[in-house]
């Protein structure tokens, strides 16, 4: 599959365009962006944030050469919102048990959605281990018909 360009813009004020319309998950990462970030809970730091051609902030993931990972799902916890790459519990976990690790995370995804994307996306990658990080305001997600993106 051939990479695309990515495209490369600063921004200082929480930028919110990683995410586009999906009709399967109501939203899903803008692929090939790259952006400084400024959050609110660092507003001092500009984080450095990319997705890859998947739409994921992760790095580039191929089914064949990710064969049997363990999966991470949840919401800006998972994706990183403040953090770093590197320093996510994605590449810690990754670090610490010698083994592949995709994080699959996007900002207030729901648990709706995550149970969408083990149905529809991770038989290709046949996870061995699959980890859901939600917190108990995802239930009001799910009741909410507010959808980002």
């Amino acid at each position: 599959m051939p990479v695309k360009s990515i495209k490369k813009i600063n921004s200082r004020n929480g930028d919110m365009t990683f995410y586009q319309y999906d009709r399967v998950f109501g939203f899903w990462g803008v692929p090939n962006i790259e952006r400084d970030i400024v959050f609110q809970i660092r507003p001092d730091v500009h984080i450095h944030c990319r997705h890859n051609a998947e739409g994921n902030r992760d790095k580039d993931a191929d089914a064949e050469n990710l064969r049997k990972p363990i999966v991470c799902l949840g919401g800006s916890h998972t994706w990183g919102g403040g953090v770093e790459y590197g320093l996510r519990y994605t590449e810690i976990l990754e670090k610490l048990t010698g083994r592949k690790v995709l994080n699959l995370g996007h900002c207030s995804f729901g648990l709706d959605q995550v149970c969408l994307v083990i149905i529809k996306k991770l038989e290709n990658y046949q996870p061995s281990v699959i980890i859901v990080e939600q917190y108990p305001w995802s239930i009001h997600r799910v009741l909410n018909p507010y959808v980002n993106g």
